[in-house]
């Protein structure tokens, strides 16, 4: 039977528009693989809670298996992006995620891309509190000084673990660290760092804003020299963190329920 002219424009009309989808895609593609592989530094953070169950209760059954579909192709670009030079700080949910998996109470472990060599397992106590982080991360060490340190609050409820190939950004002297037994805080590979030092955490370090930014410019300048700014007010807060966390001490760890 011959199709009528309306059925014709429809089959072509449906054509074009796959064609156009499928260009579209190559393009995002394109752009996200650029952005990746261009940009120098690049941030990972947490979700706010509520934003967070609501995603887990409306759009994990969609979101899920989409996820699983992206996670090696995007995790391999964020692994070339890291080992090409780029920088990268994550944080709680970010640096879970960036591991090899989050293993949680029921349930089949979820899957990170693995550019840390780290994992975390769902715990029953939350850790939360001020924390105060003598910093060992050789590189870090050495543009910051020996006896740096850095401030943050904890809060997370994850125990995370890291293996032989993840360096600790450094040891807890207040608070918990990444599990609450083992004192380490984060993980470091090459230019990405991954901790559990919510904030607001560049504002209250200013010698760990630097560095970053110093390790992001060497990716297309080479070795930079910045220009030392007035950084009176983010060591005064600094300091009253610092403060802050001796007087509280660890509060103690906050029983799930």
């Amino acid at each position: 039977m011959q199709a009528t002219p309306w059925a014709e424009r429809a089959s072509r009309g449906q054509s074009l528009a796959a064609t156009a989808r499928r260009n579209r895609t190559a393009r995002e593609r394109a752009f996200l693989w650029l952005t990746l592989l261009q940009a120098p530094l690049c941030f990972y953070l947490k979700g706010f809670e509520r934003e967070n169950l609501w995603a887990q209760r409306r759009l994990a059954p969609m979101a899920i298996p989409l996820a699983l579909a992206l996670a090696s192709y995007l995790g391999a670009l964020l692994r070339d992006a890291v080992d090409g030079g780029a920088a990268l700080l994550a944080i709680c949910g970010g640096f879970q995620l960036l591991a090899r998996y989050y293993r949680p109470f029921q349930g089949s472990d979820v899957p990170g891309i693995g550019l840390f060599d780290a994992w975390t397992e769902a715990g029953r106590r939350r850790m939360i509190g001020n924390t105060v982080v003598q910093v060992t991360y050789e590189p870090l060490m050495v543009h910051v000084g020996q006896q740096a340190t850095l401030v943050g609050f904890e809060n997370h409820s994850g125990r995370t673990f890291l293996g032989t190939q993840c360096q600790p950004l450094g040891v807890t002297t207040i608070g918990y660290g990444n599990n609450g037994d083992d004192k380490l805080q984060g993980g470091v590979y090459k230019n990405a760092i991954g901790c559990y030092l919510h904030g607001s955490l560049l504002p209250k370090n200013p010698h760990l804003a630097d560095y970053l930014i110093t390790v992001a410019l060497r990716r297309r300048h080479g070795d930079v020299r910045l220009s030392p700014l007035d950084d009176s007010q983010e060591w005064t807060a600094h300091v009253a963190a610092t403060e802050r966390a001796r007087q509280t001490g660890n509060p103690g760890l906050v029983r799930r329920t």
